[in-house]
This record gives structure tokens, C-alpha cells and sequence, in this order.
């Protein structure tokens, strides 16, 4: 994965958590509690950001677990 790729993995994962961060303001926030929210919000960005990964590393794979791990850390190799 070169860094252009990883910032766009990167852009794409805070894209996720944004729109989940949105959607729970803005729909089930209202009807449900705050405690209720957030445990529904931290679920479906789990769900979301964990599918995003798996979906970016079918289509970029890393070359290395080091490679992976600094990309997580830094944003790039």
C-alpha cells in the first residue's frame, strides 16, 4: 500500500465515522436515550469501519504486518 492509498483508506474511514456520528444525531438519537445512542452508534461504527478495513485490504493489501501496523499508526508505510 503506497501513501496515496493509505490516505484514502484513512479519508474513507473518517468519512464512516462521520456519517455514523450524523446518523445517530440526527435519527435514532431523538427516540432512543443518550446511553441508549451511543451503544447503537459504537455498534454500527464497529460494524461499518471493521467491513471498510476488511473491503480496503481485499483491494490493497499489505506487503507486510509491519507495513500494516505503521500504516495504522502513521497513515502511511
Amino acid at each position: 500500500m503506497n501513501l496515496r492509498r493509505a490516505l484514502a483508506a484513512w479519508t474513507l474511514l473518517f468519512v464512516i465515522a462521520f456519517a455514523n456520528g450524523v446518523l445517530r444525531e440526527f435519527t435514532y438519537a431523538r427516540l432512543t436515550g443518550p446511553l441508549a445512542a451511543h451503544q447503537i452508534s459504537c455498534f454500527t461504527a464497529i460494524s461499518a469501519l471493521a467491513l471498510a478495513i476488511w473491503v480496503v485490504s481485499r483491494y490493497w493489501p499489505f506487503h507486510s504486518y509491519g507495513q500494516a501496523w505503521r500504516t495504522g499508526f502513521f497513515g502511511w508505510r
